[in-house]
C-alpha cells in the first residue's frame, strides 16, 4: 500500500460536477473515480424511493458499511469517492 504524501491528507472534498465529470465524461487516463453511495437516509432501491447516481456502488442499509469497504480490491488506479450523509 502506499501512503499519502507528507502534509497531505487521503481524505478531500469532492464538488458534485466534479464527480459527474470523472464518472460520465471520463477520458482514459491513468485512473478512474469510483463513486460508493453509503447514505443511511437513502431508500432502499427496490423499495422504488432511491436517489442515487445511476453509475455507483451502493451499500444498502442492511450492510457493514465498514466490511463492504475494506472487502473492495485494492487497486491503485482507482480512486473512491464516498457518497454520505
Amino acid at each position: 500500500s502506499t501512503s499519502p504524501l507528507p502534509g497531505m491528507s487521503p481524505v478531500v472534498v469532492v464538488d458534485p460536477h466534479e464527480v459527474l465529470h470523472h464518472v460520465y465524461d471520463r477520458k482514459a487516463g491513468g485512473w478512474r473515480l469510483v463513486v460508493v453511495d453509503v447514505r443511511r437516509s437513502v431508500s432502499d432501491p427496490d423499495s422504488g424511493g432511491a436517489e442515487a447516481l445511476p453509475v455507483c456502488l451502493r451499500v444498502s442499509n442492511s450492510q457493514d458499511r465498514r466490511a463492504f469497504l475494506s472487502e473492495l480490491p485494492y487497486v491503485e488506479g482507482v480512486h473512491l469517492c464516498l457518497l454520505g450523509d
